[in-house]
């Protein structure tokens, strides 16, 4: 990722070589001088004050300028980053992005630790866009507290215990979590009896209605989840 420069990359005489790459927000994406040898594969460059330098030799990626780049599957069109202005560089629902990279020189996975790849193909630049059931790792559903495959006034009681009566520890933390925080307390209690009882809102992804692996990143775990089994 490379963001919020004056020139985001320099390249003066000599080889370079970028994959997977973001080059976004500079006030000059790429300055080259003295005649580089330049590739690009599976990247982005867009949304730069000026363009980049017209030397590189690219494939695979997105670049902004007036004309498509020369070179097998590039693109020229809006990437969709997530937000831009707040540097956020992820891509966003929509994006022409995803699917559209090279596995050739590929890194195993992205800025986020996401697995390169998700879904059908390598994804252009520094972020793949990953759906939660694509994550690896356990899978389980939020607020299944007791692993008795359906979320009820049960589940908040196994919560209520387990902190403050000393019952056994939920066979899946990352599913008592149901506040998505990152530790349980009592609010993930609460969180489930007013969903149950007030009309609250549902415990974030995964959710309770299919199993699904956890997009938090949380340290939880799980260490079984039978009905997800």
């Amino acid at each position: 990722m490379i963001a919020g420069n004056d020139v985001g990359l320099r390249a003066e005489g000599a080889s370079l070589e970028l994959v997977n790459c973001t080059v976004a927000g500079n006030s000059i994406g790429l300055s080259c001088s003295g005649s580089p040898r330049l590739t690009v594969a599976s990247s982005i460059f867009w949304g730069n004050e000026e363009p980049s330098c017209f030397s590189l030799q690219a494939t695979h990626s997105l670049i902004e300028g007036p004309e498509p780049r020369p070179g097998e599957g590039n693109l020229n069109a809006d990437p969709l980053f997530a937000d831009p202005f707040r540097g956020d560089y992820r891509l966003r629902a929509g994006s022409p992005a995803p699917d559209r990279g090279t596995l050739d020189g590929a890194p195993s996975s992205d800025l986020d630790g996401n697995p390169r790849s998700c879904g059908e193909g390598v994804d252009l630049g520094a972020y793949e866009r990953c759906e939660p059931d694509e994550l690896p790792g356990f899978r389980f559903r939020r607020g299944e507290v007791n692993g008795d495959a359906g979320v009820d006034l049960s589940d908040a009681v196994a919560v209520l215990g387990f902190l403050s009566l000393g019952s056994s520890e939920p066979p899946c933390l990352a599913a008592a979590a149901a506040g998505a925080t990152g530790k349980i307390d009592i609010t993930d209690a609460v969180r489930l009896l007013s969903f149950l009882f007030l009309g609250g809102a549902a415990p974030p992804a995964p959710g309770l209605e299919a199993c699904g692996a956890d997009p938090t990143g949380d340290q939880l775990g799980c260490g079984r989840a039978p009905a997800c089994s």
